[in-house]
Parts: structure tokens; sequence; C-alpha cells
């Protein structure tokens, strides 16, 4: 009976050791995650500042930003390639009254906003389960879009484009 509650007492033991370990390991991870945190959006600024931008669109009544579906899960509603045109003010999401409709079923009903503010885009993601990430990274508070960004929203990939020679008076 003695030599049973010796294994009892090392496997008791054992047990809380792994957890222990288990537990300072997601610790760890947690705590490199965020000391890495700024260094890890500078990376993706500076990827995004030296990716190939797209080529500038011809002249005429184009609209002054795109996306261009990169990847989606649901293939026959967006197919890669595709071009979504922006307006002043955008809404993606599932829900059929947005401007862009994802019909992934990891996007949110009201996912995602874009808008053009002092000139320049911006993105919000508006409390969406799943987040909205920019370059790798996730959109927590309205960020600057610059030409060439990558937006990913579930399963759907878009590639932000701004066109150089729109109207100066759109501002």
């Amino acid at each position: 009976m003695r030599v049973l509650e010796i294994v009892v007492l090392v496997l008791r033991f054992s047990v809380a050791a792994v957890l222990y370990l288990f537990l300072g390991r997601v610790i760890g991870l947690i705590y490199r995650d965020l000391r890495n945190y700024g260094p890890a959006c500078e990376e993706a600024k500076t990827e995004r500042e030296t990716r190939p931008q797209p080529q500038v669109k011809p002249g005429g009544d184009t609209p002054a930003a795109e996306l261009i579906v990169l990847a989606a899960a649901a293939e026959e509603s967006l197919p890669t390639g595709s071009l979504l045109h922006l307006g002043e003010d955008n809404y993606l999401g599932r829900n059929e009254t947005n401007n862009v409709v994802l019909s992934d079923p990891y996007a949110s009903g009201r996912h995602a906003r874009i808008y053009r503010l002092g000139g320049r885009f911006w993105v919000s993601d508006l409390g969406s389960r799943n987040g909205t990430k920019l370059n790798g990274a996730l959109v927590q508070r309205p960020v600057a879009l610059a030409n060439g960004d990558i937006l990913k929203i579930g399963g759907v990939t878009l590639q932000f484009v701004r066109w150089e020679n729109e109207g100066s008076g759109q501002n």
C-alpha cells in the first residue's frame, strides 16, 4: 500500500509540474507578443513601403480607390481579381445593405468601414468578432490606408488601391 501512495504522489507532482510549465509557456508567449507589438507594426510598414505599387489607372471618371480581391473562401461571390469600387463612405460585411458585400461566414454583418477623411482613406473595425487585419496586424482603431495595403476580413483578402491620377478637388 505504501508504494501505491508514493506513485500517486509522484503523479500528482508530475501533473502539477506540467500544468505550471504550460502556464509559464503561455504567459511567456503573451509577454513576447505584447513586447514585440511595436516592432511588428514597423516591419509591416517597411514591407508596405517596399511592396511594388499597382500601376496607375488611365484617366477618366474612375473611382478614387478600389479594393482588389486577392483571395476569397467563397469564390463564387467574389472571384479573385474582382475590383470593388470605393466611395466616400463604405461599409463591408455580410449584410446586403453594405456597400461591399462579403459572402464569408467569418465576416460580421457589418464588419468594417473604409471612409475618406482629410484626403486620405481610413479603415476601422466595427467591433467584429474575428477582427479586421491590415498588413497582418489587427485594426484596433482607425488606421490610414496606403496604396497597396492588404486587408483581411474573415476569409477574404483584399488589396487597397488608391489611384494617383484622381481629381485633386476631391479632398
